[in-house]
């Protein structure tokens, strides 16, 4: 059984706004601070990607040639 998606999101670093391609070192330490599995933590990264292309995406108005 997949699980409910009540998990606890790991909180994202600070400098992980302005990047949101981590370091392995960075992923790790995460791994160490929040003892999420390194996956889970990679698949969180990716999401957090796509929601924020978009968001991005929406937020622009199409172009008028």
């Amino acid at each position: 059984m997949r699980g409910t998606g009540t998990d606890a999101a790991p909180p994202p670093p600070p400098h992980s706004l302005g990047n949101p391609y981590p370091t392995r070192t960075d992923k790790l330490d995460l791994v160490a601070a929040t003892g999420l599995p390194l996956a889970k933590l990679e698949t969180w990264f990716i999401n957090m990607r796509r929601r924020s292309f978009k968001t991005t995406t929406a937020a622009t108005p199409p172009s008028r040639v």
